[in-house]
């Protein structure tokens, strides 16, 4: 691991890691403060170009505010090409069953939650945060588990099987979507807050899907910085 400091609070951890899960490795990516002590701690399910460039500098920009963050690999690495079109990516994470994709992040949560542990509070509780095509797992895994305090959802899909499960979330609910989304429309961020009033849902003026990928042409870097202060605030009122 590599030692950065720079935004934020706190000195982070940073780098590529794997679990070991039976006879599965999972290769993941952890950026964590560097300080002694049990941490908050969120898993990442990734959108439909796996762990990116951009989602490793999301890990650790909220690493350093205090986070622990692990990015899980839906794709067990065989992602697309990072310069695939958006149709070609979110083809090759339809290949990928959902029920693998979920099997491997309970994996990846068990591993962090294990008491064993030193730098991770997930034992008490975890926090998620589903990108594009990876919201409707975190949305499932939240539904079922007793464990998660906290479920974001950074412009995570909304088909009508993960909106239903949304009414099933009892853990506190934070949705950052464009308005100008074309993947999540207008009518599926409406059903979304029908199915969870509870819920804190942001609609950015302007931007499209993929907001906070600076590799992707619907980047948007007002939108990106104010999503992330809203996730660090999110995560460090709701984590144990």
């Amino acid at each position: 691991m590599s030692v950065l400091k720079g935004e934020g609070t706190v000195p982070i951890l940073f780098g590529a890691t794997t679990i070991a899960a039976g006879t599965q490795n999972h290769h993941s990516y952890l950026a964590r403060p560097d300080l002694a002590g049990e941490h908050p701690t969120v898993l990442i399910i990734p959108s439909a170009w796996g762990i990116t460039s951009s989602v490793k500098d999301l890990s650790r920009r909220l690493a350093r505010w205090g986070l622990a963050v692990i990015v899980m690999d839906p794709y067990r690495d065989s992602p697309p090409e990072r310069s695939a079109p958006r149709e070609v990516a979110n083809a090759a994470l339809a290949r990928v069953s959902r029920k693998r994709i979920r099997s491997d992040a309970i994996d990846v949560v068990d591993f962090v939650a294990n008491p064993a542990g030193y730098w991770s509070s997930a034992e008490h509780g975890f926090g998620l945060l589903g990108i594009g095509g990876g919201g409707p797992v975190a949305v499932e895994l939240a539904a079922s588990r007793g464990d998660v305090d906290g479920l974001a959802l950074l412009y995570g899909e909304l088909d009508d099987e993960t909106t239903a499960s949304l009414a099933k979330v009892s853990a506190p609910i934070l949705g950052l979507y464009g308005k100008s989304d074309e993947v999540v429309s207008g009518e599926q961020r409406l059903a979304a807050r029908d199915r969870a009033p509870h819920a804190e849902w942001v609609e950015y003026e302007g931007p499209g899907h993929d907001f906070l990928d600076d590799h992707l042409d619907d980047y948007d870097d007002v939108a990106a910085a104010d999503s992330i202060e809203r996730l660090v605030t999110f995560f460090e009122k709701n984590l144990p």
